[in-house]
Formats: C-alpha cells, structure tokens, sequence
C-alpha cells in the first residue's frame, strides 16, 4: 500500500518507529468484541522471551537457507526456518538466502 508506506518492498525497520498501528490495523490479535483475550500477555511473553534469548545467544540461519512464506491472516513460514542458536559473540554477519521470502522486500545488498 504506497499510499500508506512509502518503498513499500523496501525492508526499513524504522518505519515503525513513526507509524502506530490500532489494534485494529495489526492482524496478529486483531481487535474488537472477538479479540484475543490473551492480546496483553502474549505480547508481553514474547517480548521477554525474545529479550531473554538475544541477550545469550544470537541467531545463525545456514548459507542459503531456503525460507517459504504462506499467507493466511497474517504471513508465516510455509515450513521450518532453520535457525541456529549461537553463544552471543557480537559477531553478527548476513546469511544470503533463497525461497520466495526473497520476493517480499528489497534488501540490502
């Protein structure tokens, strides 16, 4: 939706930092009288988990990884993400990889 968002293939993780989405627009949980009545907890649980996770460990996917997404109410992996959990050496480096995940964003070169 380029009206909304500008570069809209582009990967830019800071737009987040200016746009806020309603609970309304953010499908995960969506909103309403049918919202998931677990909406708070959940994301307060996968903030602490993530937290958790990267402050031991950093996150290595295998040199051409292969990652498939489906669409259903939201985007998911069609299959496993293989992923590798590293001891956190601050040695971060990019992972080329393939699959049709490519096709969603540009990504830095």
């Amino acid at each position: 939706m380029p009206d909304l968002y500008p570069a809209p293939d582009s990967f830019c993780p800071e737009r987040w930092h200016t746009i806020n989405p309603t609970s309304f627009e953010y499908m995960v949980f969506s909103s309403g009288p049918r919202s998931c009545p677990g909406f708070r907890f959940g994301s307060r649980l996968l903030r602490v988990a993530l937290a958790a996770i990267l402050s031991r460990y950093r996150l290595e996917l295998p040199p051409k990884a292969r990652i498939e997404y489906m669409v259903q109410p939201t985007l998911r992996p069609a299959g496993r993400v293989p992923v590798v959990l590293r001891a956190q050496d601050g040695a971060f480096t990019a992972t080329p990889i393939c699959g049709n995940v490519r096709s969603l964003v540009r990504l830095p070169q």
